[in-house]
């Protein structure tokens, strides 16, 4: 038993340090572009593999799959997505494909947490996926500064499943394309999904710092580089949200660990720094205040974080962004009381939910986009029922992390505790400007983590250890 959880908990900790270089690496696997774009799904079937050998060991070692404080509401979630099915007739098959990735990693979540990981291994993780962090920040930042090399270019192809196009492009800038003028990808090929894994890494480097005794002076300088350094280069990728979310993650774990006047010293030097940092990099051309759109157009990163609290960047969100698919898409779909929404079966549910509440003319032609609020694109597919179902989920996920980061004797636990509560809470904001629930950096390491800790949990639980907390 120990050799098989040996072996399988070596191959996701290596997995998870393979996801943030793997377009990289695929890049220049001697294939055809229809083999390139199956073997990105490579990670994902390995995950459904090693849960199913997993499960067939346990049952033949007379055990089953062991409990985990979201069973019940994840099965009221399948319950209410197959219902949302039913009702609406909406094609199995797409439904299955649009289920997908917001699914998937759930699978990951489950096998982590029947995996038992040795603390140690757990620890010997942590600090490999925070060194990738500083590689990642470091590369993001000079890309900003020399440009992109052909190098970091995704390779662009195209993969239909079912009638659903998957493409894969190539990250350009300028009008119609996905990247500012100046964004930094690192090896993700997407600033966004650069992005996503800094604001992690900010929330883990954090955590890590103040949870873990580190005697060593130059490590405790190597943690609080990489924590900067990913500051930093979350300006550099251009993902205003991102950018928002991971400064808003620094209060909150101080708060939660009691580190009041860590907190205002702390705060009080961002302040001086960032200041310092806007008066370097302001010049007398600054537009932060009229709209511009950034692919168009180079600014700064300040001045792209600024732009936001325009008046014209407000209007043009409302009118044309994710403010008008909260208004004009979330809104209509909410007081349709559509209990089980519209079927999960992607753009055909979205054309249907779009032609009973969206009135006058959408202010782009692609419904996915819907998505980028991804609360409402959920309120879509699943209901107002399935959306509850799904923040219970979170919620679950929350307290049970909150009772490892306080209970646990383990310091690498209570960091994996303390990094899950945090990325709840910010998911709730984020996930209202990027897609992050559907997205890998994010995804990825939230479920791992999340079944690193309910492993925690399960074991606390056992242990007879008092799991009632106060606030």
């Amino acid at each position: 038993m120990r050799s098989f959880k040996f072996k399988y908990s070596t191959l996701v900790i290596l997995l998870a340090l393979y996801v943030p270089f793997e377009v990289i690496i695929l890049k220049y696997m001697p294939v055809p572009d229809k083999i390139y774009s199956m073997l990105r799904f490579v990670p994902e079937v390995l995950i459904y593999l090693l849960l199913i050998v997993n499960v067939i060991h346990n049952i033949y070692h007379r055990h089953w799959i062991s409990r985990t404080p979201i069973d019940t509401a994840l099965f009221l979630f399948v319950v209410s997505a197959i219902i949302s099915i039913v009702i609406n007739s909406a094609p199995l098959t797409l439904s299955i494909i649009g289920m997908r990735p917001l699914l998937r990693y759930v699978a990951l979540f489950y096998l982590v947490s029947n995996l038992d990981i040795p603390a140690a291994k757990i620890k010997l993780f942590v600090i490999g996926i925070i060194l990738v962090g500083g590689i990642q920040s470091l590369l993001t930042s000079y890309q900003h500064f020399a440009g992109i090399s052909n190098v970091f270019m995704p390779r662009a192809t195209d993969l239909e499943v079912a009638g659903v196009q998957s493409q894969f492009k190539l990250v350009q800038t300028g009008w119609g394309s996905g990247r500012e003028k100046g964004a930094g990808i690192g090896t993700f090929g997407d600033s966004v999904l650069v992005a996503l894994f800094l604001v992690f890494i900010i929330i883990l480097s954090c955590s890590y710092y103040l949870k873990i005794r580190i005697k060593t002076f130059l490590f405790k300088l190597f943690y609080l580089a990489i924590f900067f350094l990913s500051l930093v280069a979350l300006f550099y990728s251009y993902s205003r949200a991102s950018v928002l979310i991971g400064m808003a993650a620094i209060p909150i774990i101080l708060y939660f660990e009691r580190r009041i006047k860590r907190l205002f010293f702390i705060g009080s030097m961002a302040i001086l720094a960032f200041a310092g940092v806007l008066f370097l990099m302001a010049n007398e051309s600054s537009t932060s205040d009229v709209y511009y759109n950034p692919k168009g157009k180079y600014t700064n990163p300040i001045d792209n974080i600024t732009n936001i609290f325009s008046g014209s960047y407000v209007e043009h969100n409302l009118e044309h962004s994710r403010g008008w698919i909260i208004l004009s898409v979330g809104v209509p779909v909410l007081q349709s009381l559509k209990l089980f929404g519209y079927g999960p079966s992607g753009d055909e549910s979205l054309g249907r939910m779009a032609k009973e509440n969206v009135s006058g003319t959408m202010p782009f032609q692609n419904l996915g986009i819907i998505n980028d609020v991804y609360w409402v694109g959920m309120l879509s597919y699943y209901g107002l029922i399935g959306l509850l179902i799904f923040i219970f989920i979170l919620w679950k996920i929350y307290k049970s992390s909150v009772v490892v980061y306080k209970k646990s004797d383990e310091p690498i636990y209570a960091v994996i505790g303390l990094c899950v509560a945090v990325m709840v809470l910010l998911a709730i904001p984020y996930t209202f400007i990027i897609r992050t629930f559907a997205f890998r950096p994010f995804a990825f390491y939230f479920w791992m983590l999340a079944g690193l800790m309910a492993s925690e949990y399960r074991r606390l639980k056992r242990s007879g250890t008092q799991l009632q907390i106060t606030a």
